[in-house]
C-alpha cells in the first residue's frame, strides 16, 4: 500500500470515528495498523473504537511503545 493511500485511509478512519461510525472506523484503522504497525496515530484512534478494555489497553500500550 502506498504512503498516500495509508494516509488517506487513516484520515477516513478518524473521520468515521468522529461521526460515530465505529464499525467503519474500526475496519479502516485496523487496515492501517496491519500495513503500518508503527503508526502511532492509527493505534491511538483505534483505541477509541475497539470493543473492550483488553483491546483498548493493547492499542494504548502500542502507542506508549512507539512514543
Amino acid at each position: 500500500m502506498e504512503r498516500e493511500s495509508i494516509d488517506q485511509q487513516l484520515l477516513q478512519g478518524k473521520e468515521a470515528a468522529r461521526c460515530g461510525d465505529l464499525a467503519l472506523a474500526l475496519k479502516l484503522l485496523q487496515g492501517v495498523v496491519e500495513v503500518e504497525p508503527r503508526n502511532e496515530q492509527a493505534w491511538l484512534w483505534l483505541s477509541a473504537v475497539v470493543d473492550g478494555e483488553a483491546d483498548r489497553r493493547l492499542c494504548l500500550e502500542n502507542v506508549l511503545v512507539l512514543n
